[in-house]
C-alpha cells in the first residue's frame, strides 16, 4: 500500500514573526528590487550602494558638506561624507531599526530622496560586514554588524576627525551569490549625482565627478559629439532647474528628475515644462505655433524637489505585463508633480478590480480624487470621464479641469443616477473644445453623501490609433 502523504497542520505553531532585519534577508526583492550579480546597472549592489550614497547627498542638499568619497577593494564598498554626521546617540538605531531616521523632521531634512527610513536598515541586513561610524564635534560612535546582527558597539573621542558619516559594507554572497561590481556602471551613476547636485565633488577612487552647470552638463554628455543648434539655455532656481537645446534630429527627448530620481514615465513636471516652452516661445514671437513646430528636435532636462512621495501598489501587475508600480508624487495637498499610467484593455476590464486606485466604501470613501496627465488637442486627444457607484441612489460630484500649474480653466457638476455613468471628451463637454492641453489634471469632488462604493477614471484617447491609456484616481 502506498504511503500516504501526512496532512499538513495549519494552527498556532505554523504562525511566525520575524523581525525587521530577518524579513529584509527573507523577502529581499521587496526593499532592493532584483537581486542579481552585478551584471546589470539595476542589480541589488548597486541599489544597496545608492542607499548610502542617497544619505550623503541628502547632507549636501541641506547645506553640510561638499565632498563624498567612495572607494571600492574588491567586494567591500566605503563612502565617507561630511555632512552633519548621526546623532552619536542614535548611530545604532539609524542603521538597525527599521523606520527610524532624522528624514520624517521637514526641518532636518526638508527634500530627500529617501524619506522612508528603510535605506541603511536594508544595507545592514544584507551586508555580511557592514561598520558605520559617525564623527560629531571630536566624539564618535561606531557599530560593527553582520548580516544585520550588532557584533561591537564602540564611542569616544577622536581629535581632529571632520564631522560626517562614515559606511562600510560587504554585500553578503549568501544573497547575491557569486557577485561583482562593474566600473562602468558605478561611474555613470556617479557621474548624474554630480549633475544633479551641481558644486558637489565625489570622489571615486581618485577619479572626481562634478559639474559646474548642472543639468546643461547632462545635456552635453547625453548629446556626446551630436552637434546643437545652440549652446544649451539653463536656469537654476531654489525649486526648479532646467536646460534644453535644439540638435538635427527629429523628436522630442526629455531626462526628468524628481529628489534625483529620473522618472522615465515623465510626469506632470515634464508636461509643465514642455507646455511652458511652447508658451513663452509663442508669447515671444506673438505667434500660435504648434508643438511640434517648437519641439521637433528638443533636448531637455527638468529637475524638481519634492516634499512627500507617495506609492500606490498596481494590482494588475501580475496579470498585464506593460503594467507596473504606479505611483504619484506630491508636493503639498492636491499638487500632483508626477505619476505613472499604463495601457489597459477596457473590454477586460471589470469595474473595483480590473480598474485600480481609491476604491473606497461607506465612511472611508474619499471626499475627491486627483486624475493626473490628462490631454486635449482636437484631433489628436479627447479625454473620457467614467463616474461609478453601486448603490441604488444618485449622487452628484463638482468635476474640475485644473492646467499642469494648477490653474483652474472650467467646472461644472455632473449627476450619477445608475451605476456607471461616462462623459465623453470631458474638454468639449465644459466648453474647452478648442483647447490643446498635456499634463492637465482633474478634480473630482463628492457634492452629496458618499454612495456605498464611488470611484472615477478617466481614459485618454489618441484619436490617431483609438487607443485609450486609463489614469488612475489617486486621493488628495
Amino acid at each position: 500500500m502506498a504511503d500516504q502523504k501526512k496532512p499538513i497542520v495549519y494552527d498556532e505553531k505554523t504562525i511566525q514573526t520575524l523581525d525587521a532585519l530577518e524579513h529584509i534577508r527573507l523577502r529581499t526583492g521587496m526593499y532592493i528590487g532584483r537581486i542579481g550579480d552585478g551584471s546589470n546597472p539595476a542589480d541589488g549592489i548597486y541599489v544597496m550602494l545608492k542607499e548610502v550614497i542617497d544619505n550623503a547627498v541628502d547632507e549636501y542638499i541641506m547645506g553640510h558638506g561638499r565632498k563624498i568619497e567612495i572607494k571600492r577593494n574588491g567586494p567591500e564598498m566605503t563612502v565617507r561624507d561630511y555632512g552633519r554626521g548621526i546623532p552619536l546617540g542614535k548611530v545604532i538605531d539609524c542603521v538597525s531599526k527599521i523606520n527610524t531616521g532624522g528624514k520624517y523632521n521637514d526641518d532636518v531634512f526638508q527634500f530627500s530622496v529617501g524619506l522612508n527610513g528603510v535605506g541603511n536598515k536594508a544595507v545592514n541586513a544584507l551586508s555580511s560586514d557592514f561598520e558605520v561610524i559617525s564623527y560629531r564635534e571630536n566624539k564618535f560612535k561606531r557599530g560593527l554588524f553582520s548580516r544585520g546582527k550588532k557584533i561591537e558597539e564602540k564611542g569616544g573621542k577622536e581629535n581632529g576627525a571632520r564631522n560626517g558619516t562614515y559606511i562600510r559594507f560587504v554585500p553578503d554572497p549568501e544573497i547575491f551569490g557569486d557577485y561583482g561590481w562593474q566600473d562602468e556602471y558605478l561611474e555613470h551613476r556617479l557621474r548624474y549625482y554630480a549633475f544633479l547636485n551641481s558644486g558637489l565633488t565625489l570622489d571615486y577612487n581618485g577619479e572626481k565627478y562634478s559639474s559646474k552647470n548642472g543639468l546643461a552638463d547632462l545635456l552635453a554628455y547625453e548629446l556626446g559629439g551630436e552637434p546643437a543648434v545652440y549652446d544649451a539655455m539653463h536656469c537654476k532656481l531654489d525649486r526648479l532647474e532646467f536646460a534644453f537645446t535644439h540638435t538635427h534630429a527629429y523628436g522630442e527627448t526629455y531626462f526628468s528628475f524628481v529628489n534625483g530620481q529620473y522618472t522615465n514615465d515623465g510626469g506632470t513636471h515634464q508636461s509643465a515644462f514642455r507646455e511652458g516652452l511652447l508658451k513663452g516661445v509663442n508669447e515671444f514671437a506673438k505667434n500660435g505655433f504648434a508643438g511640434e513646430d517648437v519641439r521637433d528636435g528638443l533636448v531637455g532636462a527638468v529637475a524638481v524637489p519634492a516634499g512627500h512621495t507617495l506609492y500606490l501598489e498596481d494590482p494588475l501587475a501580475s496579470r498585464n505585463p506593460t503594467s507596473g508600480m504606479l505611483y504619484a508624487v506630491v508636493d503639498g495637498p492636491g499638487a500632483v508633480v508626477s505619476s505613472r499610467t499604463y495601457n489597459l484593455d477596457p473590454q477586460g476590464a471589470s469595474f473595483g478590480q480590473g480598474i485600480p486606485g481609491v476604491l473606497a466604501t461607506g465612511q472611508s470613501a474619499p471626499s475627491s480624487l486627483l486624475l493626473p496627465l490628462v490631454h486635449s488637442a482636437p484631433g489628436r486627444f479627447r479625454t473620457n470621464l467614467g463616474l461609478v457607484q453601486t448603490s441604488s441612489g444618485s449622487f452628484t460630484v463638482r468635476v474640475s479641469i485644473h492646467a499642469p500649474g494648477g490653474a483652474l480653466l472650467a467646472a461644472a457638476n455632473f449627476t450619477v443616477s445608475t451605476g456607471f455613468r461616462q462623459i465623453n471628451d470631458l474638454f468639449e463637454e465644459l466648453g474647452l473644445g478648442s483647447l490643446s492641453v498635456e499634463g492637465a489634471w482633474i478634480e473630482v469632488q463628492l457634492m452629496s453623501p458618499a454612495p456605498a462604493f464611488w470611484t472615477s477614471y478617466a481614459s485618454v484617447v489618441d484619436d490617431r490609433t483609438n487607443d485609450p491609456t486609463y489614469v488612475l484616481p489617486v486621493e488628495p
